[in-house]
């Protein structure tokens, strides 16, 4: 059943302040992030909160993570394999122990060339 929350009007650069009772209802805080819906000729108003309790309603076997649990997780990935990636970066560089001269001279020889 809906219920009438509030009112706002929409600035010249097309934004719209939320009702403090939705926001209320919603559970939201400045910073935090919404999506708009349309459902035919409704829109909705959706917050990570609501997408993350639907994906746990249709998936119960599984605890879902929050959305900042989410990007923690994500984040603490992108640490890992950067990490990783500069950690074979500087273990290759440890293997070739080559002067710029013994490079050089290789790299002649394998093109058949001379000095």
């Amino acid at each position: 059943m809906a219920e009438w929350a509030g009112s706002s009007r929409v600035s010249p650069e097309g934004r719209v302040s939320i009702p403090a009772e939705v926001r209320r209802l919603l559970g939201l805080k400045a910073g935090d992030r919404v999506n708009f819906v349309i459902d035919q000729q409704f829109v909705r108003l959706e917050t990570p909160q609501v997408i993350v309790d639907g994906l746990r309603a249709h998936n119960p076997t599984k605890p879902a993570m929050s959305a900042r649990e989410g990007d923690v997780a994500e984040r603490e990935t992108d640490r890992v394999a950067a990490r990783e990636r500069w950690a074979r970066i500087e273990d290759a560089g440890d293997q070739d122990m080559r002067t710029p001269d013994e490079v050089k001279r290789e790299l002649f020889a394998a093109l058949g060339l001379d000095e």
